[in-house]
């Protein structure tokens, strides 16, 4: 009796281990098998759309495979993984295969089933390594549409939601398609007036239209007042470099004394630039980062390392990708200033976004570009074609500022932005050489063309292979005035 009794225990432990595996959710996936993290291609087999016969006549389970068009997760049994969310083999990002097993590359999805397993109706975003976005603020693919994946990598819909720490907080609200409220006035649950900023937060402080200055609430952004803006001049000036041929500095002042600095040149001008600060009062409202680049923000990394009393209220810039991103599209650029801004400890940091919108004392300033899924997408350039292009507007007169943006983003930007393009002044892109194309110049055509280049750029050789040349002959068809760093002095007054 006692030997039976025995088996009957163990039995039942072995019926109860095996309910355990059949209904406990199990959360092996790709990461933990060893042999996942091979990657066949369709010439290392046969493939018929279910399974993948290699050469040696197995089944391939537990691997990626791509086809040539699509990238599936063949299983234990060889079929692809399908409608369901996993972990990236880094052990780390969570990927997701669609309902024919498709994994989803730089596009939003419809996730019916979470990574246990479960029922849901989420909508969320992977980028263009697969990776899910989480607690992230993006664009759509046109650039216009903003959206925020929130913590749990679930893009934000139908209602009101509040922005993580990490993003700065504050309260949004997300439309049935996810988009987000952003730029304009409505009303918030309690029925009272409120904007939401073009990062889809609602506003709070002093806003302005340019036209009239809005009083919103300190604490919950509801409108209590408005007066109108006094009529403002904007002192926009242009420095050469004091050691080479190419670089970018310009400072931009109010009449009530209000600065705005725009990249700063290379680490060799510091000095300067910490003069002309200085002389204009030694406090900077805002200083735009326009990309990592050395003949750009060099200046920059050593003033922020080193003060020296300056005041440094907020540092607008791109968020780039790390090195190793850019350097697989583009090995031939150069990466220490991007390695070393990287590393900086800016708490008055601010990314910005196609779309997004800031005020200055009366000026606006609309960014027009910067670093996001689409510049990767239509760019092998990523430092360069993910600066910040940016546009600030007066009451009666407005500048572009293309930094380093070149051709390959000249028709999306145009599809984008059309007549909004149009500008009374323009900073040439990449200095004048190369850049952007005729069809965008044509469209912005300026009285004042500012080519952040020397002599040797705007007069090379013959034979050069320097663009500048034709395109201040282009600039100057279009009736426009030529600065650059060796004329005196670049400088504009922007009503």
């Amino acid at each position: 009796m006692k030997t039976l009794y025995k088996n009957i225990q163990e039995i039942a432990v072995i019926i109860l281990l095996l309910i355990c595996v059949f209904l406990i959710p199990s959360r092996t996936f790709a990461a933990e098998i060893e042999n996942a993290r091979q990657h066949y291609t369709k010439e290392d087999g046969v493939w018929n759309g279910i399974t993948l016969t290699l050469k040696n006549g197995e089944i391939a389970k537990n691997v990626f495979f791509c086809d040539g068009t699509y990238t599936y997760y063949l299983q234990y049994d060889g079929t692809p993984m399908k409608d369901r969310l996993t972990y990236h083999p880094n052990g780390k990002d969570v990927i997701y295969f669609d309902k024919d097993g498709h994994e989803v590359f730089s596009d939003f999805a419809h996730v019916k089933r979470s990574i246990s397993g479960e029922n849901v109706d989420d909508l969320c975003f992977f980028d263009v390594y697969g990776h899910m976005y989480v607690d992230f603020i993006t664009y759509d693919k046109s650039g216009k549409e903003l959206y925020y994946a929130n913590p749990y990598g679930v893009i934000e819909r139908n209602g009101w939601f509040t922005f993580s720490e990490k993003q700065g907080g504050g309260i949004g609200y997300a439309n049935s398609d996810g988009t987000l409220m952003k730029g304009q006035f409505s009303y918030d649950e309690f029925g009272r007036l409120v904007y939401f900023g073009g990062d889809g937060k609602i506003a709070k402080g002093l806003i302005s239209d340019g036209v009239n200055y809005y009083q919103m609430d300190e604490i919950d952004g509801h409108y209590l007042g408005q007066f109108p803006v006094e009529k403002n001049k904007w002192t926009i000036t242009d420095y050469a470099s004091k050691q080479y041929g190419n670089s970018m500095f310009y400072t931009i002042i109010s009449e009530n004394g209000k600065l705005i600095v725009v990249d700063g040149g290379w680490e060799a001008d510091v000095e300067n630039v910490r003069k002309v600060i200085k002389n204009l009062g030694n406090k900077v409202d805002a200083w735009i980062i326009t990309h990592p680049h050395p003949d750009h923000a060099g200046a920059f990394l050593k003033i922020y390392s080193d003060p020296q009393g300056m005041e440094i209220d907020k540092v607008y810039v791109p968020n780039m990708p790390d090195r190793s991103a850019c350097e697989a599209v583009a090995p031939w650029d150069t990466y220490e200033t991007l390695e070393a801004f990287q590393k900086l400890n800016i708490p008055a940091l601010q990314y910005v976004h196609m779309g997004d919108h800031f005020e200055i004392d009366g000026l606006k300033i609309d960014i027009l570009s910067a670093y996001d899924n689409y510049v990767a997408q239509n760019s092998k350039d990523y430092l360069n074609d993910g600066s910040i292009m940016f546009k600030v507007t007066g009451v009666e007169q407005s500048m572009l500022f293309c930094a380093d943006v070149g051709n390959s983003l000249s028709n999306y930007l145009l599809s984008c932005h059309g007549n909004n393009l149009k500008a009374d002044y323009i900073q040439m892109g990449h200095h004048g050489n190369g850049g952007l194309s005729e069809e965008f110049y044509r469209m912005v055509s300026p009285q004042v063309a500012f080519f952040d280049a020397g002599e040797e750029l705007m007069n090379p050789p013959s034979g050069s292979k320097f663009t500048t040349p034709q395109n201040r002959v282009l600039m100057q068809s279009l009736g426009a005035k030529i600065y650059y760093l060796n004329t005196e002095e670049n400088k504009v007054i922007l009503k």
